[in-house]
């Protein structure tokens, strides 16, 4: 999944904790995605983030930037389902409750 956004850093923040997904690892030989693409002579405002489920069960998400603002509704979006194996129904919007919270710091 692909997604054109402003800030690009703050996205991918969000999204690690949201889906309990990591940062794609780096091309072999490199410490860093910053590494890599400075070494392959790619502009900074170029740059780019994916995230990967670290189960690989899930979808890449890939973040690009683009200069404009969000100008429209999103057409795209997903359900996260974080209150299963709550229990009892308070139980699940506890967990979900906690969830969104540490989405909301991940900012």
């Amino acid at each position: 999944m692909t997604f054109d956004c402003h800030d690009i850093e703050t996205m991918a923040r969000f999204w690690t904790v949201a889906l309990s997904y990591d940062l794609q690892e780096p091309p072999e030989g490199f410490s860093s995605w910053a590494d890599f693409a400075t070494n392959q002579g790619i502009p900074e405002e170029l740059w780019r983030v994916a995230l990967v489920d670290p189960a690989g069960k899930g979808p890449r998400l890939f973040f690009q930037p683009v200069p404009e603002g969000k100008k429209a509704k999103n057409r795209v979006h997903l359900d996260i389902n974080v209150s299963q194996g709550g229990g009892s129904q308070w139980e699940g919007r506890r967990l979900a409750l906690a969830h969104a919270d540490r989405c909301v710091e991940a900012r």
